[in-house]
């Protein structure tokens, strides 16, 4: 709970619901681990709001910027990112062709998601698959993936 400029008490019931500037003023309450898990989950909420009205606008770069933003985050603040990871999204910031990526799933090995112009699917996998496996001695296991407008009724 915070107090307001009217004195009153305003409490959140959820830790996404806590604005990202008020996180911010309690960081040495908080300290470090604690403060960036506090300051991800207020992120990433306010990230995840951004992006929908991005899709529902057709806003795909700002969609795309939003994913490395949230990848970064995962990163950095909340620590569940690996180096092969990291590389896989780094990568992914060379090719015109791709909106955004981060991280998805368990992270430490899990796997990136990756927002790309449609007619550069394949050529990007070949390119990301040779570059992985230089530098990991690993394959990687491509998964297509297209995106519709989710469930519907059908009267």
């Amino acid at each position: 709970h915070t107090m307001q400029k009217d004195g009153s008490i305003k409490h959140f019931e959820f830790l996404a619901d806590v604005p990202t500037s008020l996180i911010q003023t309690m960081r040495q309450e908080l300290g470090g681990q604690i403060f960036n898990r506090a300051l991800f989950v207020s992120e990433e909420n306010s990230r995840t709001l951004s992006a929908a009205k991005a899709l529902k606008n057709n806003n795909l770069n700002l969609f795309g910027e939003l994913m490395y933003q949230s990848h970064e985050g995962l990163q950095n603040l909340y620590e569940v990112s690996c180096p092969e990871l990291d590389f896989m999204v780094e990568f992914s910031k060379n090719y015109p062709d791709i909106f955004g990526s981060r991280m998805m799933g368990g992270g430490f090995g899990g796997c990136t998601i990756n927002l790309i112009k449609k007619g550069a699917v394949s050529s990007y996998i070949e390119d990301i698959s040779n570059a992985y496996f230089a530098k990991f001695s690993k394959h990687l296991t491509p998964i297509r993936a297209n995106i519709y407008n989710g469930v519907s009724k059908i009267n």
